[in-house]
């Protein structure tokens, strides 16, 4: 019996030291991977609010040439707070991605540290994209009267707390 219970723990250690052998070797891979996977979210990420920058740009053209439905619904005045809103966030954006950049060579000889900070922003920029998928969800759910306001106040308040997290730990990282 004491022969099985040694033969167990042996074998326990003997996989273990595998596992952390097949880590080490293996995760220069696995962060290859995954800084591509955040370089091609990063990108996707960017078309979509360098899209929705170009529609303010283009309602508030409209406006200026006199599109009735436009000017009955907003102001001069909301559609440059438009503008200049999805303009703060792009360069808000840049700026964290400009993080997750000095991070990714601060650490480029600690894997661990990079493993991190990959993970933490590659799990910031899936909330942004989910974010955006989700937003013409939401409006419709608010719309159709599926969804009240307080939940969605309530859902976004959410979502926001684990960027906002996931921003504190870049900084946390980067200090």
């Amino acid at each position: 019996m004491l022969n099985l219970f040694i033969s167990i723990i042996v074998a326990g250690i003997i996989v273990y030291l595998l596992l952390k052998l097949g880590l080490y070797l293996f995760r220069p891979c696995l962060l290859s991977k995954l800084q591509k996977d955040i370089d091609r979210d990063f990108k996707r990420f960017m078309v979509i609010v360098d899209r929705e920058i170009a529609s303010a740009i283009e309602d508030f053209s409209k406006w200026q040439a006199g599109n009735i439905a436009l000017r009955t619904m907003r102001t001069e005045e909301d559609l440059v707070e438009c503008v200049r809103g999805y303009q703060q966030a792009k360069a808000h954006e840049e700026e964290v991605h400009g993080k997750y950049l000095r991070l990714r060579e601060r650490y480029v000889q600690n894997p661990s540290k990079l493993s991190e900070s990959l993970t933490v922003y590659q799990r910031y920029l899936n909330l942004k994209l989910k974010q955006q998928q989700d937003a013409p969800l939401y409006a419709s759910a608010v719309t159709s009267g599926d969804m009240a306001f307080d939940e969605l106040m309530a859902e976004t308040k959410g979502t926001i707390f684990a960027l906002e997290e996931n921003e504190r730990k870049l900084d946390f990282l980067l200090a």
